[in-house]
């Protein structure tokens, strides 16, 4: 096919894209004597793409999270009792990690620019508006100690745990060698982290105070996430399946729910609400997905005055035969075109020669046609014919982050989106003269 596409490729892929698509789910979490067990799952972030990273606020009812949005990551705040998300960011970068600060209207969360700055805000839930609170770190996680110090994994090699105490502006380096997980230790006065430096990781802890570092437990192999419930318990998740320790008493890790019992895998991320009767996980998107989209303007038009759905020219429908035989080795697939009758004509060449025929969705709805994509054509290869105010739309919309611009005079880019572990590229060939 290469051979047929003759303008250079472009392939795009960012910084959000190359996050693995994932949910939240909110179970209930029951504890009795030490036995747990979770319930009635609700998917509350129910969004194609990333979604992640969640923590409840204080009030045990609401949840923060990561949220992928026109190509980029806004958090997102959930109201379990009116099943409710509100965006709360709206910058031109991704945010990520949101944590609210004590029990005010504020929270604290990661930016990344475009620019790859990256530093730890503070945002007001209200308007959306931002601070820099640590300049000076590239923090990756963060963990808050009181209103004025946290603790964070800083990137380097190999990351840092350091802390930060906002009134003086300073930060203190306690080790090195960590993963991402930060907790306060219900009922202590310490926080915990994880230490990569052996074989067998352990979760430890450190006292603000005194910056003694002491040993918890060992990690479930190597699950780089965890969760305390309110009793001093351990969380943690591997696949589908959740396990619990109890520090104080045990010294292994037990299985406490199979998520796989609600078709659940790929377990990343868990919070525990602050009253332990809410847990939040993070788990595998399970998706119907298109093989490849091709995305393709309509060739072109006859300009006739008063005329506003034209047929092609003679040089438009020998670019739709173009179009044909440059997917004749493509296993046919499906084929999408809007109403108007010069997109449907550049790929009636093509649906003749894969004995299709082209199913028309309006081209005022790009939503529905992108949920058609992912309901109706798994694993096959789909072309849209749309047009240069719309194709831009619908290519944002499968979480390609670059911004196209179609020009009035500018016909037979195509546009080819994959995905390769679930994360979507973009690719830019061009079809005919």
């Amino acid at each position: 096919m290469r051979s047929k596409l003759l303008l250079i490729s472009i392939v795009y892929l960012s910084a959000v894209s190359g996050q693995p698509a994932s949910e939240v789910y909110l179970f209930d979490l029951k504890e009795v004597n030490n036995h747990f067990s979770v319930s009635n799952p609700v998917n509350i972030s129910s969004n194609r793409g990333y979604d992640n990273q969640p923590s409840f606020m204080t009030n045990g009812r609401e949840v923060l999270f990561s949220s992928t949005r026109n190509g980029q990551t806004d958090i997102v705040r959930y109201n379990m009792r009116i099943n409710r998300k509100t965006w709360l960011t709206e910058t031109e970068g991704s945010e990520y990690s949101p944590i609210q600060i004590g029990s005010t209207q504020t929270f604290s969360a990661i930016l990344l620019e475009k620019d790859g700055t990256q530093l730890l805000y503070k945002y007001n839930m209200r308007s959306g508006e931002g601070e820099v609170l640590v300049p000076d770190l590239k923090i990756g996680y963060h963990s808050w100690v009181d209103k004025n110090r946290l603790i964070s994994f800083v990137l380097g090699d190999p990351p840092t745990l350091q802390s930060s105490d906002l009134k003086r502006g300073t930060n203190t380096v306690l080790d090195n060698t960590i993963g991402r997980s930060l907790h306060a230790v219900p009922g202590r006065e310490v926080m915990s982290y994880v230490s990569k430096k052996e074989k067998q990781w352990t979760i430890n802890s450190f006292h603000p105070e005194t910056g003694k570092i002491g040993y918890i437990g060992m990690t479930h192999k190597e699950s780089d996430d965890y969760a305390w419930t309110p009793s001093g318990k351990l969380l943690t998740g591997e696949g589908a399946r959740l396990y619990k320790l109890d520090p104080e008493k045990e010294q292994h890790w037990t299985e406490i729910a199979d998520l796989s019992d609600f078709g659940l895998t790929g377990i990343t991320r868990l919070a525990v609400s602050p009253r332990g009767d809410k847990i939040a996980v993070v788990v595998v998107e399970e998706v119907c997905r298109p093989s490849v989209v091709y995305l393709i303007r309509h060739a072109e038009k006859m300009i006739i005055p008063g005329e506003d759905d034209p047929d092609l020219t003679s040089e438009g429908f020998e670019r739709a035969e173009a179009l044909a035989l440059a997917m004749s080795t493509i296993e046919a697939g499906a084929v999408y075109s809007s109403q108007y009758k010069r997109t449907q004509q550049t790929v009636a060449p093509l649906t003749k020669a894969w004995s299709v025929e082209a199913v028309v969705i309006s081209a005022d709805d790009p939503e529905k046609q992108i949920d058609v994509l992912f309901k109706n054509n798994c694993d096959q290869n789909v072309v849209i014919a749309g047009h240069s105010n719309t194709l831009p739309g619908l290519i944002e919309l499968l979480v390609i982050p670059e911004k196209i611009t179609i020009e009035d005079d500018q016909y037979g880019d195509l546009y080819v989106v994959r995905w390769k572990d679930g994360i979507p590229t973009l690719t830019v060939d061009h079809v005919g003269n």
